[in-house]
């Protein structure tokens, strides 16, 4: 096919920009809207594949059923005498891969930016049930304003048993380098071997070469099923620790042992970014229950200061890059001393409310205590030591008086043994609700923030509103289902933003990365 040919008396094809197993990329004029776009094509009468036409179908709707600022739009497809045809916003590049052969190595954090893009980009084409199967380099373009996309879903798979007669049992479709241990066998593709192909482009980013490289395409598969991928520090010395154990982790063989999700990958990199991911921490493995993902703290450990844990608490939470709202370090301040008011009430509770004598508090040991708890000094330098030993599956008996007035006033009456201990009882702590609705509310707050700054209007602005309420509601009554059917609300809502111009892409990807966040502390549908 050459140039300045008219597909379907509307799109008039001016000079080929690409070429690629599924067909041709041409520069075009929508004649009709007067405005440029890319059209894929594919001679249906030269592939001598009789069902190429269903496959360059799928692809367009694969593609056309996403909603998502770092993916490709698709405007129009159909199919010209023996000409299929696909319309798409058309991208000035260059594509990553590109980009890599003309620099080299990328720095690092614009190698970890772009890498985010594509996780949260997999992370919404996953969520809608469809798994890409080759994520590299090549497909990831970049358009005028340096926004990255994601294109060719061309060999996307939506269900495996709706396109099982499009792709023969044990048929390796992909880029050799880039392609996962299950793939490289003719096994199904997965949402983690997407990932798994995310870690090989993030390694092509920080070092310009892929894990593997051999003569022929089966070597490099080989190596991808045999042979430990290396270190980007090993290639690349001076790449963070905790950048090499995320590629350890997504070009972990085992499907299982890589990241639950693509939302997953998106906060850690957002972590990484920010300086607030110490190398040691591990991310959830995949199929994992979201109970079993949360971060713990170790069985004993000294006590510290409430406004610390508050800290803690909030500075390892994933969260998307944002800018700091001007009040935000006024909050921090209301929080910590909140916290440490908190802190201080509590002391004085286990304490007690008696009057003060000079003999030591022993604290009644319980079964789900957690925290070292420490005895208070005694006034009196010639009062016993006393011992205790504090056994979390027993409750020792009490025989000491249970009035302040009845305890003991000289220090050779002071209790010797744990048995006798004030019989006030400790109070059970009651049943901690759900682990992941903590963290999933966190971060519909956070998500909420992002929104309210974005100042989205009109009825775009309502429906976002709407979602954000919904979703709130949702993770109240612990319902994940209504919580997803509400982050897909509140991304359409974007969406309609972008399309009319009242809110940029830049902003729009702010939000959905948050959105991927509260996404990921969902527990697994």
């Amino acid at each position: 096919m050459s140039g300045d040919i008219v597909l379907a008396n509307r799109y008039r094809l001016e000079r080929q920009i690409g070429r690629g197993g599924m067909g041709q990329v041409w520069s075009a004029v929508d004649t009709r809207l007067q405005r440029r776009v890319a059209v894929k094509t594919v001679d249906l009468a030269a592939t001598g594949d009789e069902v190429a036409a269903e496959r360059f179908q799928q692809e367009a709707h694969a593609t056309a059923a996403l909603s998502h600022p770092n993916i490709v739009t698709i405007f129009d497809n159909g199919v010209d005498g023996h000409t299929a045809y696909l319309v798409m916003e058309l991208l000035s590049g260059p594509s990553l891969d590109e980009l890599v052969r003309d620099q080299g190595p990328l720095p690092v954090d614009r190698a970890l930016a772009y890498t985010q893009e594509v996780a949260s980009a997999l992370g919404a084409a996953h969520r809608a049930g469809v798994v890409h199967r080759d994520v590299k380099p090549s497909n990831l373009m970049l358009d005028e304003r340096g926004t990255l996309k994601m294109v060719d879903f061309g060999i996307a798979r939506l269900d495996q048993a709706r396109t099982s007669q499009l792709t023969a049992t044990a048929t390796v479709i992909g880029s050799a380098p880039y392609l996962s241990p299950e793939q490289a066998t003719g096994g199904t593709a997965t949402p983690q071997s997407d990932l798994y192909s995310l870690g090989c482009v993030l390694m092509t980013l920080l070092t310009s070469e892929p894990p593997f490289e051999g003569e022929h395409p089966l070597s490099i598969l080989h190596h991808h099923l045999s042979t430990p991928p290396p270190l980007p520090s090993e290639r690349r010395p001076g790449v963070p620790q905790a950048v090499d154990d995320l590629v350890a982790q997504l070009l972990a063989k085992s499907p299982q042992d890589r990241p639950a999700s693509a939302a997953d990958v998106a906060g850690r990199i957002a972590a990484i970014r920010r300086g607030a991911a110490p190398s040691t921490t591990v991310l959830p493995v995949a199929g994992a229950a979201a109970a079993a993902t949360t971060v713990l703290p170790p069985a004993v450990r000294a006590p510290e200061p409430a406004p610390r844990t508050v800290t803690q608490a909030t500075a390892y939470r994933d969260e998307p890059d944002r800018p700091r709202r001007r009040g935000m370090g006024a909050l921090w301040v209301m929080l910590l001393l909140l916290a440490a008011t908190v802190g201080a009430l509590w002391w004085f509770v286990l304490r007690g409310t008696g009057p003060s004598t000079d003999t030591p508090t022993v604290p009644t040991p319980t079964a789900t205590s957690t925290t070292a708890r420490t005895i208070a000094p005694t006034r009196t330098t010639s009062a016993p030591t006393v011992t205790v030993t504090q056994t979390p599956t027993q409750r020792p008996t009490s025989s000491a008086p249970t009035t302040p007035t009845q305890e003991p006033t000289t220090p050779t009456e002071q209790p010797t043994t744990p048995t006798e201990q004030p019989s006030t009882p400790t109070e059970e702590p009651s049943d901690p609700a759900p682990t992941w609705t903590g963290s999933a509310s966190a971060a519909a707050s956070t998500l909420g923030d992002v929104v309210q700054g974005a100042q989205l209007s009109g009825s775009s602005g309502k429906d976002a509103s709407k979602s954000l309420r919904s979703l709130d509601k949702a993770i109240r009554q612990q319902d994940a289902g209504a919580a997803r059917a509400a982050l897909g609300e509140l991304s359409g809502a974007v969406q309609s933003s972008v399309q009319d111009g009242s809110v940029s892409s830049e902003t729009a990807q702010s939000i959905t990365s948050a959105a991927d966040v509260v996404a990921g502390a969902l527990p697994a549908a």
